[in-house]
């Protein structure tokens, strides 16, 4: 349950992939109504990133627990899953999260390959709340909920873990 993927197709466009305690990276995405966002607005809380697409099974398993994890921790945590699907499709898919939904109308999935080194979905990144990067994981949900729940103490994340590992 914790090691499924999906294979997206990429081309390269960024310089530099990041590394674990470097700057993160900010870009410019835009919510459902076409409002403009950039990561940096939640400079000083803890960001996770999560390149997700439609078809994505372990991503509607993590969209599911990170959206419990958000109601219960966005006064020091924001979640923004960043869609690699095209703009057509990412806009007619029903969406039922509390926390951000973005694309960048072009190409998600080439940030997350040049930048974060994704091959696969889902691709998850956790800024510190000083704007570095703490944890980067190519769909190995396990791995990013325990580095998550290091960071952001959470009870749930931390009951989901243990029965992890009673099975």
């Amino acid at each position: 349950m914790f090691f499924f993927a999906c294979v997206l197709t990429v081309q390269s466009s960024w310089a530099q992939q990041a590394q674990l305690f470097s700057p993160m990276k900010d870009f410019t995405l835009y919510d459902r109504k076409g409002n403009e966002h950039k990561v940096s607005e939640f400079n000083g809380k803890y960001i996770v990133l999560m390149f997700t697409s439609q078809d994505c099974e372990p991503c509607k398993e993590a969209k599911s627990i990170l959206d419990g994890f958000y109601n219960r921790n966005k006064d020091k945590a924001e979640v923004i899953a960043i869609s690699a699907d095209d703009k057509d499709s990412w806009l007619k898919e029903e969406s039922n999260v509390s926390f951000h939904e973005w694309n960048d109308y072009n190409s998600a999935h080439d940030i997350g390959e040049e930048y974060y080194g994704l091959n696969l979905c889902p691709l998850f990144v956790i800024i510190h709340p000083n704007g570095n990067i703490i944890h980067i994981s190519k769909a190995r949900l396990g791995g990013f909920f325990r580095d998550l729940n290091e960071n952001v103490p959470d009870a749930e994340i931390e009951n989901i873990l243990k029965g992890h590992k009673k099975q």
